[in-house]
């Protein structure tokens, strides 16, 4: 109850500790945890004041009593300041669905092409998208309509003819081109943007009561790990699709019409800059430019694209023509002297596990490659 405000033992807090970033939420961790401090040192001071053993000095006693109601009051403060900070995402999720429920004046483009450019710098990044669009209306479309994590600022949207008006509302982004695009125009702009993701925002189309549900390793695991939407730190970046850290098309989703979902197959680029020390991992083909700097290039329009970075090392093998590559963390693997006996049929057994696969799906795996990353353990998703 109260987002385990009265959980004095930490039975459901998060306290496991990641290599990749520490822990879930250090500052609610800290928070939860000193509240319960300053109210056992109210209540000792207290036991001093109601234990009248021996006598005790007038001074001793005030200051007992001083000291009690301070931490008293600390300890209150901060429930409400915890309540408060883990209240305030249902607050913003809320708000956002409630202006993609709005009736909106302007059109949701199809996306064909976007080019990314992004700057990863120390607990924020900013980037470029230059994005190429079709009106697939029947009108024209004197405004575009497109999404943004609410954390992300824009700082500049430039068109063909120039600078482009918008307009911001939460995680809403309205472009205003210089003339109306015509059905069956494609038009090109580019959005420059800054700053670090807001988690809160992220998997709004998931109930409250899920997302209040602890993630733990297996139904019979006592330990809550925490849940985690994305990364964006000095030593570990994650962006998925669902933080919108990038621009997207359309209103997003409408809880009054939960089956309506736009969703393009877009030819992506990437282009990172990030520490030296760290490795990047997209979709796509991948050309390093230098330390700290790749270019991705996915050969197949997509409907989205990750991308992750950190101190990562690789391993891989190509099987029935697709590279098969794994990324771990730095000193993370414990596993490869148990496999120097099969060496030379590991492609085969790879080949036999992803033929059962596409056996069962009737689909054939269409794409070059599959990279397997691995993510800090409080990274969470949700199934659909």
């Amino acid at each position: 109850r109260f987002h385990h405000l009265f959980d004095y033992m930490s039975y459901n807090i998060p306290m496991i500790y990641s290599d990749f970033t520490g822990f879930a939420d250090l500052r609610g961790l800290l928070l939860h945890r000193s509240i319960y401090l300053f109210l056992g040192f109210s209540f000792i001071f207290l036991t001093i004041l109601t234990l009248r053993r021996l006598p005790q000095s007038r001074p001793l006693t005030m200051v007992s009593r001083a000291l009690a109601v301070l931490c008293f009051a600390a300890g209150i403060t901060l429930a409400f300041i915890f309540i408060h900070d883990t209240g305030s995402g249902r607050a913003l999720r809320s708000r956002m669905l409630e202006i993609g429920a709005r009736p909106m004046e302007g059109r949701a483009l199809s996306t064909t092409s976007c080019d990314i450019d992004l700057d990863h710098k120390g607990n924020s990044f900013s980037a470029r998208a230059s994005i190429a669009a079709l009106n697939t209306g029947a009108d024209a479309a004197a405004r575009y309509i497109y999404r943004l994590n609410p954390g992300l600022e824009v700082d500049a949207v430039s068109g063909r003819g120039g600078p482009m008006k918008f307009e911001r509302d939460l995680h809403m982004l309205y472009l205003e081109p210089s003339s109306p695009l015509p059905p069956g125009g494609i038009d090109s702009f580019s959005i420059e943007y800054h700053g670090a993701i807001d988690e809160r925002a992220c998997y709004v189309d998931i109930d409250e009561e899920t997302r209040s549900q602890a993630s733990r390793m297996n139904d019979a695991e006592m330990m809550n790990l925490g849940k985690r939407y994305s990364f964006v730190e000095p030593e570990y970046l994650l962006l998925t699709p669902e933080t919108l850290w990038y621009p997207a098309a359309g209103p997003g989703y409408d809880p009054r019409r939960p089956e309506i979902h736009h969703r393009d197959f877009i030819d992506f680029s990437l282009s990172v800059k990030t520490s030296p020390r760290l490795s990047a991992i997209s979709q796509g083909r991948i050309d390093t430019l230098g330390a700290g700097r790749f270019r991705f290039t996915p050969e197949a329009p997509l409907p989205s694209i990750t991308l992750a970075a950190g101190r990562y090392e690789s391993m891989g093998v190509v099987a029935d023509s697709i590279a098969c590559n794994l990324y771990i963390l730095e000193g993370h693997d414990f596993f490869t002297g148990y496999f120097t006996e099969i060496g030379d049929t590991m492609t085969t057994i790879i080949k036999e596990i992803s033929d059962e696969i596409e056996n069962k799906l009737g689909l054939e795996y269409p794409y070059e490659r599959i990279n397997l990353v691995e993510v800090p353990i409080h990274f969470h998703s949700y199934r659909r």
